[in-house]
């Protein structure tokens, strides 16, 4: 696993780091927080996803999607498509345990 690069304008930054952004991430759950908390990391550093946070960026997103299909947040959409969730074997849909 590899270090990945993000590339998202400064307002689709927002619509998934803001919860309250009409058509962004809304907050609702506790996977939606974690997801939230990597992505506030990457932003910090510019849209780089070092390789110890990749893997667990993958795996909240993948729960945030699967939980909550959100394909109509075209912010996350491309989120998806970026790192490569569907690559990830470690990927698991089963749900964050604070969640439960």
């Amino acid at each position: 696993m590899e270090p990945i690069k993000i590339v998202l304008t400064d307002s689709e930054w927002m619509d998934l780091i803001d919860g309250t952004r009409p058509g962004g991430l809304e907050k609702c759950c506790a996977n939606v927080s974690a997801l939230r908390s990597c992505i506030i990391n990457a932003a910090r550093d510019g849209g780089e996803v070092h390789i110890f946070a990749v893997k667990q960026l993958r795996m909240t997103l993948g729960w945030v999607v699967d939980g909550h299909g959100l394909d109509s947040i075209p912010a996350l959409v491309k989120l998806r498509d970026q790192v490569g969730l569907a690559e990830d074997p470690e990927h698991s849909p089963s749900p964050h345990p604070e969640s439960l």
